[in-house]
């Protein structure tokens, strides 16, 4: 018995040397990195909240000081690192610094030590009501126009309830084999003359709640967008598209020179997606923005003031 006992205290003692040696070798690694906050005009914003996830339990809170910095250093368990700022009266801006490696064994640290994050943070100026909604759905018919009503939200007649042809879809070329080899494109035209869409261009702020201009460019309005999709042996799913991200202006009305004179102008994030093998014509998707204002070209949405009520939750839109 006596040896037995000594047996298992050894046993013990071992172990307990063990489980002592894994946790002193388990030395978690340290982060350092100092967010700098500016406003658009690039002017530092002191007393801006700043959450910074160092693991995935927890936060490195705080705020900028006088210089727009804040500095966040502990245990870091993960490489790609959440940084969020949400302050009422600006849009929550988010965004991931991502460390390369460690600087050596010994040293447990994340490089670069200390790196400094440039976030971007904007103010909230004018919200207003709009249309917006998340469209998926069958187009009605193929090889003839098919007009969508941005106010109503529906297709005009005789497809739907809709009055004006705001957005008017063609779906031609449409060939379905099999769900592994089709083709089809689909063009967007506009009713009148001086209506049309404008890529969204210049620098936009990432990680921003609202990474749009404030206001929709006046001019630079034109054309057809068209969209094909397919899917042929050998090749795969392929697509061409001039879906990103746009600007729009409908129901134009123009005088005798040819000058705008009014237009409801708004925006579609993008991308517009299109299917042939959706349906028995074709599917399509895209969510929209429609300012309710003739010429008014702001493009802030305030998410509790949509003009559409009783929407489906699959067609709802939060973000602004």
């Amino acid at each position: 018995p006596m040896n037995k006992f000594r047996r298992n205290l050894f046993l013990s003692c071992v172990l307990a040397y063990l489980e002592i040696q894994m946790c002193t070798a388990a030395i978690l690694p340290e982060a350092k990195l100092t967010i700098k906050v500016l406003d658009e005009d690039g002017r530092s914003l002191a007393n801006m909240p700043v959450h910074v996830w160092l693991s995935e339990s927890a936060v490195c809170d705080g705020q900028t000081d006088t210089n727009g910095l804040f500095v966040a250093q502990g245990t870091c368990t993960i490489k790609d690192i959440p940084v969020s700022l949400v302050k009422q009266g600006y849009y929550d801006s988010r965004l991931t610094y991502s460390y390369q490696n460690y600087m050596s064994v010994t040293a447990h640290k994340w490089q670069p030590w200390n790196p400094v994050v440039t976030a971007v943070v904007r103010r909230i100026v004018n919200p207003i009501p709009m249309y917006v909604k998340y469209v998926g759905i069958t187009v009605p018919a193929t090889n003839t126009f098919c007009g969508y009503d941005l106010m109503v939200g529906d297709w005009v007649t005789p497809y739907g309830k809709g009055e004006h042809g705001d957005l008017v879809f063609r779906i031609v070329g449409r060939r379905v084999a099999s769900w592994t080899e089709c083709e089809g494109t689909l063009s967007i035209a506009f009713s009148n003359e001086k209506d049309g869409v404008r890529m969204r261009d210049g620098i936009m702020v990432g990680g921003s709640g609202f990474p749009w201009p404030y206001m929709a460019p006046e001019e630079g309005y034109s054309g057809v967008v068209q969209v094909s999709m397919g899917y042929a042996p050998g090749k795969g799913l392929f697509a061409t598209n001039q879906t990103g991200a746009c600007y729009f202006r409908v129901r134009t009305v123009t005088n005798e020179e040819g000058k705008v004179i009014s237009g409801y102008y708004g925006k579609i994030p993008g991308p517009l997606k299109f299917d042939v093998r959706e349906g028995e014509t074709g599917w399509v998707s895209f969510i929209y923005y429609l300012n309710p204002t003739p010429n008014d070209r702001n493009l802030e949405f305030d998410p509790k003031r949509n003009l559409f009520k009783n929407l489906k939750s699959t067609e709802e839109v939060t973000t602004p």
